[in-house]
Order: C-alpha cells, then structure tokens, then sequence
C-alpha cells in the first residue's frame, strides 16, 4: 500500500491530500518509511518553481518513530521553513522536528516559549519533541519551565490555552536542576481572596506537579501531601482529591523506589480504595514493582470491585505480568485462589451496563494465567453482539485451547437501540456552562443519528450536569461523559452504540463519540483542538464546537447543560 500511496502523492492530483494522510497511518503502524517516501514528501513540503509547498506532506513524518539518516537534515531545514508560514500545519513541522535529532533543540524550545508566534497545539508537540531528545531536550525543557512560569496568579494568567502547553512541560520533566527555581515558586503559590474553582484547580495542578518534581520519592513531603487546595490540611493516606491523591502515588512509585516498609503501606491504602484515578495508577505500579507479595490479594480485591475503571486497571497488570498473581513459597507457580475466582465473577459481566472494554481486559487476562476454568465464559461471549469482545474472546480461546478453537458461534443481535424510536432529525445546540464559562455544540444528525439523538436525551435528562470533564491532551482533545470520571463506562442503562462513521475529516472544534473498539461508544465526547487526520473515519462525528473547549483541564466540570433552539 505504501507504494501505491506514494505514487497517487506523485502525481498531486486531487488524491494527494488522501493519499498524504493513509502515509501516514502507514507510518504509525510501521514506525517508519521508506527513504524514497520520506524524500518525495520532503519534496512535496518544500515545492518547487511549478508548485507551492504542500506543508501538510509533514503529517507522515511526524507519525513515524524514526527517519532514515540520509534524510534527517533535510527534513529538520523543511519543517524549520514550513514554521515561518502562517499557522496552518505548523504542528505538524513542529513534530517532524521532534525526529530530527538533538540539531532540532534550538528551534523547539523558542517555539515552546513563544506564546504570541505560535499556537498552543504547536509549542505542545514542540514540547513532545524536546522530551524525545535525551538530556538535552530535558535541558531545554528546564528553560522552558522558567520562561512559562506565571507571574502572577489569575484567571488571566492560569485559565487559558496556554496553561495546558505549561502542565504539559512539567508533566514531560525529569531533570529539576534548570527548573528548580521555577518549580519552588510554584509549589510555594497561594490562590487570591475568592478564587474561583477554574483558577483553584489550575493552581492545584501547577502546585502538584511541581512538588511531584521536587520532592522525588519522598512521598511524605508537606509540599505534595498538600499540594491539591482542595484538601490542604489533610495529610493521612489516602488523600481523598484526584490531583493530589495522584501526585502522591507519583511519588510513591517513583523510579527505583521499592514499595516496603511505610512506602508498602501507603501504596496499599491508594490500591485498595479512595480516589479512583488514584487508585487505578496505584494497581498499574504493579507493571514494575515484582517486590510486593501482597499483589495478589489486592489485585483480586480490584477484579471484584464495582468500577470498571479499577477491574481494567488490575486485568492489565495480570495480562502484562501473569506471575502478579502467582502464590508466593511454592515450588510451581500456582495462580491464587481469589484472583482466579475474582476473575471467573468478572467474566460473568453482561447487559447494558457492562463496560465492554473492562471485560475485555479480563478476559485476556484469564488467558494470560492460562485460566482453563474460564473457557465455557469466553466461549459465551463469542455470540457478544459487539466485535471488540469477540476479538477478544477468540484470541482467548486459541491460547487457551490451541490454535485450532476460535469463536464459531453465531453472534447475538446487538440490542436495539431505543434512540431509534425518536431520531433526531435536525441540527441541535446545545450550550454547556462549565468552570471555564459557557461553551457551545452545534451536533448534525446527518452525520451520526443515533448518537446525536443518545446526547439530545442524556443532556434533556440532565445527565452530563455536574461531570467532570476526565481527560485534556494539551494540543488534541477534551473529553467528557464518564459517569464515573475515569474514562470508563457509559450512561447507565443505555447499551453502546454502532459507530457511525464516515469519510469526512476531524479539524479543530470538531466533535467525536470516544470509544474503546468497534460500536463501544455511548455518552462519552471530545472535542478537538486541531486538525488530526489519524481520527478521521475511525470515530462516530457528531458535528462542530464553540468557545474555548482547549482551556479546559482534567478536573473541570460540566456544571449545567442545555438544548437551546438558537446558535449561540
């Protein structure tokens, strides 16, 4: 495909955007490509006496892992030139920067500290690309952090697109010694009389994030026991705010720390209850932490607890790392008794409200421990209605049983969704009042009916009112619709949706239903900050959002949504 990709791009006929944009999921799936592509769309970027630059050639380096040598210097002075143009597509040479080389630094680290040339999006993968160059970049990123750091504390410094670029640098930081003054000031900052909850929870974040830095594995620091505002004068395990509360486990769990003594007991308390993104991060130190005997135990408790977030986050740890769940002082590995039972409830999840994506993660999770009293509940959801458990379930089967039994049932019919009684058959706006003030949807039932219909419903019945928006990726996207503010789950009651996907393009402002697999979507939104190609066809669009959707962060909410007969 690659080839025939590029000869369509050779001819620049009206294919070669299409064909620029499949390179590029060639190159996400391969890590790379071939020199003699790399060389045509370094061709295409920079134009030539009978045709102009065509920056968006960049897109496929940008996906790639890695570029041939021979073609490193030449990319690193096309994506420097492409950046002089206007803003269309600077991200994407700001990216193709980020593979060229520790050469690439300078121009990075003054497009990230550059608020008024460039765009968020772009000092975001300026940002990206700094973190991919070693010590180097970790230095440029420390710089960076001291020109970025607020001077003041407001809602006109903090709650902006330019706050998410700044938690971003921090977030992607390891090495203080350049920031260190900077991250000090942070840390120490103090909300002004009134405050509202946007600067507040900003200001959590910056607080947070920087203690995480400073404090290293020193968990029981003061600077990030009360970082988050929220609870300031709490300092006993487990601190109940998600902010704080995941700073701390940060620490815990930080690189060459091992989880004894106090440090097991704290990591305990955080696995096994309190603030669920906490908790999930907690179980997922398991990846790297052999040491803890007790891993058993608090595994099976996450398997059988009620948040689908908490039992993905344990059946991820035992798919990746099997022996987690293995008795300790026997002289053959044996799986314990809790986990295997744990697992077996867990794989009897079904209805409306089962979360696919959690069972999916148990279910290779039960083949990763070679479970075989799990195979008559595999084969059962071998007739799921949904492709994602199915995949699942016959890959299950074929470790389980041999490469010869794979799913051969017929499959259920997906249930029919009740939106189908009451289709939307006009364009809806809606307006939400969140932390950061009023934003706005104008969703188009041409595009996906039946979840433009579930989203008129869900905001009628007020269930987006109070919500947290869960997940911000500085540059990308905003998302929101988790009932229980972790990225999992959907409207209770309310099975997942078939996608309704089309060939039209996702460009800034546009708005997707996430999903994790085929026809998994349901209430969950997001909205993009830019162009990204890579969504494109693969996510039900619903149609176009206004206002600041990109000053939102992890932690702000949704506090009153409303359909309006009016575009506002």
């Amino acid at each position: 495909s690659e080839e025939i990709l590029v000869g369509w791009a050779r001819r620049r006929g009206p294919h070669v955007g299409t064909a620029i944009e499949a390179l590029g999921d060639v190159a996400r799936r391969n890590k790379t490509l071939r020199e003699d592509t790399v060389v045509l769309l370094l061709q295409l970027a920079a134009g030539d006496a009978l045709h102009a630059p065509l920056p968006s050639a960049l897109y496929p380096l940008g996906r790639s892992e890695r570029l041939p040598a021979s073609t490193i210097e030449r990319a690193r002075d096309i994506a420097n030139k492409r950046l002089q143009d206007g803003q269309s597509f600077r991200a994407y040479a700001a990216r193709t920067l980020g593979r060229c080389g520790e050469e690439a630094t300078a121009t990075l680290l003054k497009v990230l500290k550059n608020r008024d040339s460039y765009d968020a999006t772009t000092r975001a993968e300026a940002a990206r690309g700094l973190a991919r160059m070693g010590e180097r970049g970790q230095r440029a990123l420390g710089e960076a952090v001291k020109a970025l750091t607020p001077q003041e504390v407001n809602e006109a410094s903090l709650v902006k697109a330019d706050f998410g670029v700044l938690l971003l640098t921090l977030q992607l930081l390891t090495r203080t010694r350049e920031a260190r003054p900077a991250l000090e000031k942070m840390v120490a900052m103090v909300p002004p009389a009134g405050a509202t909850q946007a600067l507040l929870t900003r200001l959590s974040w910056l607080r947070c994030a920087s203690a995480q830095l400073l404090v290293e594995r020193h968990f029981t620091d003061i600077r990030i026991r009360r970082c988050d505002l929220s609870v300031s004068a709490q300092a006993k395990d487990p601190i109940v705010a998600s902010i704080g509360a995941r700073a701390v486990v940060a620490a815990i769990g930080v690189d060459g720390a091992k989880l004894r003594g106090a440090r097991l007991a704290a990591w305990t308390q955080y696995a096994q209850g309190g603030d669920i993104r906490a908790r999930q991060a907690a179980l997922q130190l398991l990846n790297h932490h052999d040491e803890v005997r007790t891993a058993p135990a608090v595994l099976a408790k996450a398997l059988a607890a009620t948040d689908a977030g908490v039992v993905a986050a344990a059946a991820e740890v035992l798919t990746k790392h099997p022996q987690r769940a293995f008795k300790r002082g026997r002289r053959k590995d044996v799986v314990d008794e809790a986990v295997s039972t744990a697992l077996l409830e867990a794989l009897d999840s079904a209805g409306a409200n089962a979360d696919v994506e959690a069972l999916s993660m148990v279910i290779d999770a039960a083949a990763a421990l070679s479970l075989g009293a799990a195979l008559p509940a595999i084969q059962r959801h071998c007739t799921s209605p949904y492709d994602t458990l199915i995949q699942h379930a016959d890959k299950a089967l074929a470790r389980l049983s041999g490469a010869g039994t794979r799913c051969t049932s017929k499959r259920d019919k997906p249930p029919a969704a009740a939106e189908f009684s009451a289709l939307a058959t006009s364009p809806l706006w809606l307006r939400f009042d969140t932390s950061v003030g009023a934003l706005g949807m104008r969703l188009d039932p041409r595009f996906a009916p039946l979840a433009v219909t579930r989203v008129k419903q869900l905001v009628a019945a007020g269930y987006y009112d109070n919500m947290l928006v869960h997940r911000v990726v500085a540059g990308f996207v905003s998302q929101f619709g988790s009932p229980t503010g972790d990225g999992y789950g959907g409207a209770p009651g309310r099975p997942p949706l078939p996608c309704e996907t089309s060939p039209m393009g996702y460009g800034a402002l546009h708005v997707g239903v996430a999903i994790a697999g085929r026809d998994t979507g349901s209430s969950q939104l997001f909205v993009t900050h830019a162009t990204y190609p890579h969504l494109d066809g693969g996510y039900s669009l619903l149609g176009t959002a206004s206002g600041a959707w990109d000053t939102l962060v992890d932690g702000d909410r949704i506090v009153k949504a409303t359909v309006v007969t009016a575009d506002e």
